[in-house]
């Protein structure tokens, strides 16, 4: 389970912070897809973190994440 995962230290938390609105407004405009308000927030928090891979099932949501997260690979390949 998700919390199992968490306890192992598999996976962490990264609280979310208001300058990750902030980065949202900022950065989603100059995007060339539309991307959804918590899918965007979920980049914000990646941008600001220590990730070398973002994963998500979502296309544009991978599409958005290779032009916000330059230098990260996402995970499966837009």
């Amino acid at each position: 389970t998700l919390k199992n995962l968490i306890a192992k230290g598999a996976l962490h938390r990264i609280a979310v912070l208001r300058e990750d609105y902030t980065a949202v407004q900022r950065t989603v405009p100059g995007l060339n897809c539309l991307v959804r308000g918590a899918d965007a927030l979920h980049l914000a928090v990646a941008a600001r973190s220590d990730i070398t891979h973002f994963a998500s099932l979502d296309k544009t949501q991978r599409l958005a994440a290779s032009q916000w997260l330059l230098g990260i690979e996402c995970v499966p390949r837009v």
